[in-house]
């Protein structure tokens, strides 16, 4: 990297992390169960990359799947396609392989999913078939951690918690 001596133009310069240090550490020391990959040089040991998925937790009673409230942003996203596209433009940001929750069945089913805990007790409500990735961050790559990482999401079955029980009836 190229240093600059001229005092005026330093800020230029400065590397701004994309990611706080507070940040990653509260996802690590608060995460739980937190499960990754990181890859590292073959003969150097440097690390790569490394990527970190946990249960998706929210940390308020009111939490809510709504794809169709106007403050998801999927609505004018979705506005926005539409209008890139009657132009005749590509559209920009927007993979027509991602589910679009054009109707919130999605986010019906979301919301239907199965969670416990209570964020009063420093615990927070957590949805069992939901992962979340934390951190992922790649020199090159990311698009394999993150391949990586979702191939052992599917791969995981939840474990069966606590009061739930397909042998109800024995």
């Amino acid at each position: 990297r190229k240093h600059n001596n001229n005092n005026n133009n330093n800020s230029s310069n400065k590397f701004v992390p994309p990611l706080s240090k507070e940040y990653i550490r509260d996802r690590i020391d608060i995460d739980d169960p937190l499960r990754g990959f990181q890859i590292r040089h073959a003969s150097g040991g440097w690390l790569q990359g490394f990527v970190l998925w946990t249960n998706f937790t929210t940390w308020t009673h009111d939490f809510c799947w709504d794809s169709l409230h106007p403050q998801s942003g999927l609505l004018q996203a979705q506005q926005q396609q539409q209008q890139q596209i009657s132009n005749h433009q590509s559209p920009q940001h927007w993979n027509n392989n991602f589910i679009q929750d054009t109707d919130g069945s999605l986010a019906k089913e979301l919301q239907a999913s199965p969670r416990s805990g209570d964020p009063s007790d420093w615990e927070g409500i957590v949805f069992h078939n939901i992962a979340e990735i934390a951190l992922l961050g790649g020199l090159g790559c990311g698009e394999l951690l993150l391949r990586m990482a979702l191939e052992e999401i599917l791969k995981c079955k939840k474990a069966p918690q606590e009061g739930d029980s397909d042998d109800k009836d024995k």
